[in-house]
C-alpha cells in the first residue's frame, strides 16, 4: 500500500471505525439512486434497510482492516465485495459512477480537510482499489461452478490478472438441489449458448459444495472400507457425468479442484489436540481426491486443483478458519476463508498462462542457456532435459518449435539433446538480427506473429523481437514460472492429444468403467434411508417469525421468486385465512437441522398458488423439495390446479427446475401449472413426514 504511510493509514482506519454507521447510511441514502444497483441489492438482501448493517457496515470493517494493517487481501475482498450488486450489463458505467462519488465523498464524511494530506491518500487508496473493477484489459472469461469458495476465488484471482492487465470476466453458478441419479449441467451450458467461457471451475467438495459429500463425511465412521469405496465411487460416477456432458459442448480447460477433506466437524475446529479429521473422514477424502485426480489426467483439458497441497502448509483447521473477525461477519453477506486466499494462487497462475498462450501456435525457441546452461561453442554445457523434453511433447501435440538462435550450425551438438533437427519446423540459426528472423519464419509458415511464443533468455533480444515484431509473446526460461506456464499448453485447446495422453485416457475409461460398475450395485434410496432422515411439518406460528424472517430474507439459492418479507408482513400472511405459510425441519441421524424450509401459498378459488418456496442450502440434495411441494397441495385438497411461480435471479439456479420436475408445465416465463385431476406429486419413501 505505497499510497499511504502506516501512521497515516491507522489514522484512517480509526475515522472509519468511528465513522462507519454515518458512511453506511451515506452509502444507503446514495446507492439507492442507482435503479438496475437497487434492484440487485432488494432481490439479494430483501430489504434496502438491510443495506447499511449487512453489507456496508462489514464492507466498511474490511477497508478499516485494510488501511490498519496496509495488507492487500483486505482491499482485494473489499473490491470483489463492491461488484456483488452491479448490474452485468450496465457496460460498467452505474459502477463506475457510484465508485466515483464514494471516493469524492469519503474523506468528507470522515471529516477531514478537502486537499489534506489524509483526505489524498485516501482517495489514491480508494481509486487504485477500484481500478481492479474498472480498468481496461482483455477478459478472461470464467464459469465459476461451486459453492461460496468461488466468491473468495474471485477475490483474489481478480489482483492476480490485473496485474497482468487483464480483466476477470466470472459468472457462478450453483449446484442444483436435486441429487441422485446426476448432477446437471444445463444452467452452464445453456449459459455457454450465450456467451464463450475460456475457462470453466469445478468444485464439487470443497466447504459445502455437494449435500450429498457432507452426509458422506458424517457418516463415514459408521461404514466399512468397502461400503465407503462404493459410495465414493457413486459420488465419482455423478462428477464424471457432469465433466463428460461439459466436455461434449467445450473444450474450454476444466479447473478440477481435488478433495482436501474440508468441511472438519465443527467441535474439531475448537479442539487442537484432537485430529482434524477422523480416520474414517480422511480414508473417504483420500478416495475422493485419488478418484478426482485420475479424473483430470484422463479426461482433455482438465487440469488438476490440488487443494491438499495448499491445505498441507497450514493444515486444515487453519484453511477452515475465515479470514475476517466473526464478529465482523456475523450476519454479513461474505466470509473468505484462508483456503479460499492459498487456493486462489492456482487460479492465478493457471489463467495467467491461458491469457498468454492459449493461442499459441509456434514456440521460437533460443538455445544457449535456455535449452541448457552455458554456450555451446565454448565446450561443455548442462543440458535442461525437463525443458528440451516438454518441448518434444508440445510438438507432438502440435505446437510448432522454431529454432532462433544466434550461433553457428556446427557449434550444435544434437547427439547430447533430447531434441532433434526433425522436431524444429524451421532452423534460423545464424548470427542475423533475430527481429529479422521472426519476421521472415512469420512470412514463411504463414501464421501470424500473435500466435508466437518466444522463449529466451536474453532481455535485449525479447524487447527487441516484441517491439519490432507486434503481437509476440516473450518468456524468460530462467523464470520459474515460465515453464510450468508451458506445461499447461497441454491442458489447452491449442494442442491434441499425444499418445501418452492416449493411453492415460485410456486407463482412466477403465478406471471409469469400473466406478460405473460399482455404483450401478449401489441402491441411492438405500443411502438415503441410512441416514434416516426425519421432515417436521406443519403451519407456521408467531414463534416461528424470527426463522422465517431469517430463512426467507437471507436465501438465494432455492428461493423461487427472492420476494422478501418484513416481520410485520410475515405475521399478516400468518394470519391470513386465504393463505398458508407452512416450515419444515429436517434431521437425521446425527442430529437436526433445524427449520430449513418454507412455503407460503395462496388459495384462489379452485386454484393454489406457490408464491414461494424457501429451502436452506444445507438441506439440499436430499429430496425435501418434493415435501415443499406435496405437502401444501396435500394440506388444501380439492384444489383443480396448482400453479407455480419462478422468477430466475443470478444466484437462484438450483431450483430452476422445481416444478418441472414435480409434473408442472411451464404456461408462460415463469408460471407453471399443475392439473391436480391426475398425480399428485410423490415424496422419496426416504424421507419420514411427521406433522407438528
Amino acid at each position: 500500500m505505497a499510497e499511504i504511510s502506516p501512521a497515516v493509514g491507522k489514522a484512517l482506519a480509526r475515522r472509519l471505525r468511528r465513522q462507519a454507521g454515518q458512511v453506511a447510511a451515506d452509502w444507503a441514502e446514495r446507492h439507492r439512486a442507482y435503479p438496475a444497483y437497487l434492484d440487485n441489492a432488494v432481490q439479494e438482501l430483501g430489504d434496502w434497510t438491510a443495506y447499511a448493517g449487512r453489507f456496508a457496515k462489514p464492507l466498511l470493517a474490511v477497508l478499516a482492516l485494510g488501511l490498519h494493517s496496509g495488507q492487500d487481501f483486505y482491499f482485494h475482498i473489499y473490491a470483489n465485495e463492491r461488484l456483488r450488486f452491479a448490474a452485468p450489463d450496465d457496460g460498467g458505467e452505474d459502477l463506475c459512477a457510484l465508485l466515483s462519488a464514494d471516493e469524492q465523498a469519503l474523506p468528507g464524511l470522515l471529516g477531514l480537510e478537502e486537499d489534506g494530506r489524509e483526505a489524498r491518500a485516501l482517495r489514491a487508496i480508494l481509486a487504485r482499489t477500484h481500478r481492479l473493477l474498472t480498468q481496461e484489459g482483455d477478459e478472461v472469461r470464467f464459469a465459476f461452478v461451486g459453492d461460496c469458495v468461488m466468491t473468495e476465488i474471485q477475490s483474489f484471482l481478480r489482483p492476480g490478472l490485473a496485474a497482468a492487465g487483464r480483466r476477470l470476466s466470472g459468472q457462478h453458478f450453483y449446484f442444483s438441489a436435486r441429487l441422485g441419479a446426476a448432477l446437471d449441467a444445463q444452467e452452464v451450458l445453456r449459459a455457454m449458448e450465450r456467451k464463450r467461457f475460456d475457462l470453466i471451475a469445478l468444485s464439487f467438495l470443497t466447504f459445502e459444495g455437494l449435500p450429498i459429500y457432507t452426509a458422506l463425511l458424517r457418516e463415514a465412521g459408521r461404514l466399512s472400507a468397502t461400503e465407503r469405496q462404493e459410495r465414493c465411487d457413486a459420488l465419482l460416477a455423478l462428477i464424471d457425468a457432469y465433466l463428460r456432458d461439459l466436455r461434449a459442448e467445450t473444450d474450454a480447460p476444466i479447473l478440477l479442484h481435488g478433495c482436501s477433506g474440508l468441511p472438519i466437524e465443527r467441535w474439531r475446529r475448537y479442539l487442537p489436540l484432537a485430529p482434524a479429521m477422523s480416520a474414517a473422514h480422511a480414508d473417504v477424502a483420500l478416495r475422493l481426491d485419488t478418484g478426482l485426480r485420475a479424473m483430470s489426467e484422463g479426461l482433455d483439458n482438465v487440469i488438476f486443483v490440488d487443494e491438499r497441497a495448499f491445505v498441507a502448509p497450514m493444515g486444515l483447521r487453519a484453511a477452515d478458519r475465515r479470514l475476517l473477525p466473526r464478529t465482523l461477519t456475523h450476519g454479513g453477506l461474505f466470509h473468505p476463508s484462508r483456503f479460499g486466499l492459498a487456493v486462489s494462487q492456482d487460479y492465478v497462475r493457471i489463467a495467467r498462462a491461458y491469457a498468454m498462450l492459449a493461442k499459441t501456435k509456434v514456440l521460437l525457441v533460443d538455445f544457449d542457456n535456455t535449452l541448457w546452461e552455458g554456450v555451446m561453442a565454448d565446450g561443455p554445457v548442462q543440458h535442461d532435459l525437463a525443458a528440451q523434453s516438454l518441448l518434444k511433447e508440445l510438438k507432438e501435440a502440435g505446437i510448432l518449435l522454431v529454432s532462433v538462435s544466434k550461433n553457428s550450425e556446427a557449434n550444435v551438438r544434437w547427439d547430447e539433446m533430447v531434441l532433434k533437427p526433425d522436431d524444429f519446423v524451421l532452423h534460423k540459426i545464424s548470427w542475423d538480427l533475430k527481429a529479422k528472423s521472426v519476421l521472415e519464419i512469420a512470412d514463411q509458415l504463414n501464421l501470424d506473429p500473435k500466435s508466437f511464443v518466444l522463449i529466451d533468455d536474453n532481455p535485449v533480444e525479447r524487447d527487441l523481437i516484441t517491439s519490432t515484431v507486434a503481437g509476440v509473446t516473450a518468456l524468460d526460461p530462467l523464470d520459474p514460472a515460465t515453464w510450468p506456464a508451458l506445461a499447461l499448453l497441454m491442458r489447452f485447446p491449442a494442442t491434441r492429444a499425444t499418445e501418452e495422453a492416449r493411453r492415460r485416457t485410456e486407463m482412466y475409461r477403465e478406471a471409469a468403467a469400473r466406478r460405473e460398475a460399482s455404483s450401478a450395485k449401489l441402491d441411492y434410496g438405500a443411502m438415503m434411508h441410512s441416514l434416516e432422515l426425519k421432515v417436521g411439518w406443519r403451519k407456521a406460528g408467531p414463534s416461528d417469525l424470527d426463522r422465517l424472517n431469517e430463512l426467507i430474507n437471507r436465501t438465494n439459492q432455492f428461493n423461487t421468486t427472492t420476494v422478501r418479507y418484513s416481520m410485520a408482513e410475515l405475521g399478516d400472511l400468518i394470519a391470513d385465512e386465504g393463505r398458508d405459510v407452512f416450515v419444515s425441519t429436517l434431521s437425521d441421524k446425527f442430529g437436526s437441522l433445524g427449520v430449513v424450509g418454507v412455503v407460503i401459498t395462496r388459495v384462489d378459488q379452485e386454484e393454489l398458488h406457490f408464491e414461494n418456496v424457501v429451502m436452506s442450502c444445507r438441506a439440499m440434495g436430499f429430496g425435501l423439495e418434493s415435501q415443499l411441494v406435496h405437502g401444501p397441495l396435500a394440506a388444501r385438497p380439492g384444489r383443480r390446479r396448482a400453479v407455480g411461480l419462478y422468477i430466475p435471479t443470478e444466484r437462484n439456479g438450483p431450483c430452476a427446475d422445481l416444478f418441472a420436475l414435480h409434473g408442472f408445465q411451464e404456461t408462460e416465463p415463469g408460471r407453471w401449472a399443475l392439473d391436480l385431476n391426475g398425480a399428485m406429486p410423490s415424496v422419496p419413501d426416504w424421507l419420514h413426514i411427521s406433522n407438528g
